[in-house]
């Protein structure tokens, strides 16, 4: 889970504490990458979750907590989930209001276009220092 919202509060961890009290399990988190070598965490504007064909179930999972995410499908062949943090981050969306339940197969979420039909993204790649 990366802070890409450009902003100096602790959003990773605010997240998480939201996240594991709904049951997620995370791994890590931190201010975004800088991918683009600038010296800087990289900032989105939009909250953003990145996943593999794997991990579709869980990226829309987590995409439900959230007002409206993009969806990001990379070249990542498990089934874990990134959560990029963007500056449009105000809140996660009330429990109540989720509408996930286990005993319900998962929906496309409106204009998301087939798996089968996305070139996935390739995996980011730090630049090389020097």
């Amino acid at each position: 889970m990366y802070n890409a919202s450009g902003k100096d509060a602790p959003l990773g961890r605010l997240n998480q504490d939201l996240l594991t009290t709904r049951g997620f399990a995370v791994i890590s988190t931190g201010n975004a990458p800088d991918l683009d070598g600038d010296g800087n965490a990289d900032v989105m504007s939009q909250t953003q979750i990145h996943f593999g064909a794997a991990g579709l179930a869980q990226a829309y999972t987590l995409a439900a907590q959230y007002d409206t995410p993009g969806l990001v499908l990379d070249a990542r062949e498990d089934a874990t989930v990134d959560l990029y943090v963007g500056a449009d981050f105000e809140e996660v969306v009330d429990p109540e209001l989720v509408g996930l339940s286990s005993d319900v197969p998962l929906e496309s979420r409106a204009g998301c276009v087939p798996i089968e039909e996305i070139t996935p993204r390739p995996l980011p790649v730090p630049p090389a220092e020097g």
